[in-house]
């Protein structure tokens, strides 16, 4: 399975409140993503790219009076959602895969 993102990184709320905040143009990260945490996997952006198994978790909460759960998406040691932030206000296209991918497929399209 593998999954592409193509647009604009901003966030839906605030850095770092969690449930939902981080898109990729009109999707939501780690939301729109289905891969069993464990599972080993390869991602990236442009030129960089990182490997090793998901750990996955879409945060919850939905009041002012209560606290965010944060979202997590990581691959091995890489904090991705952080990496992914860095891009806020470009167009970028984010992949994962669980698979072999080819990424100049995705380039310039």
């Amino acid at each position: 399975m593998k999954y592409v993102f193509t647009g604009k990184v901003w966030y839906e709320d605030e850095p770092g409140v969690g449930c939902h905040g981080l898109m990729i143009g009109d999707k939501s990260i780690p939301a729109d993503i289905d891969f069993p945490s464990g599972t080993r996997v390869t991602c990236g952006i442009a030129d960089d790219r990182w490997d090793g198994e998901i750990s996955i978790e879409t945060g919850w909460g939905y009041s002012e009076w209560t606290v965010m759960e944060s979202d997590t998406l990581e691959v091995g040691e890489h904090n991705i959602l952080d990496i992914i932030g860095r891009y806020e206000g470009q167009e970028i296209t984010f992949f994962i895969s669980d698979g072999p991918i080819n990424i100049l497929e995705h380039v310039n399209k």
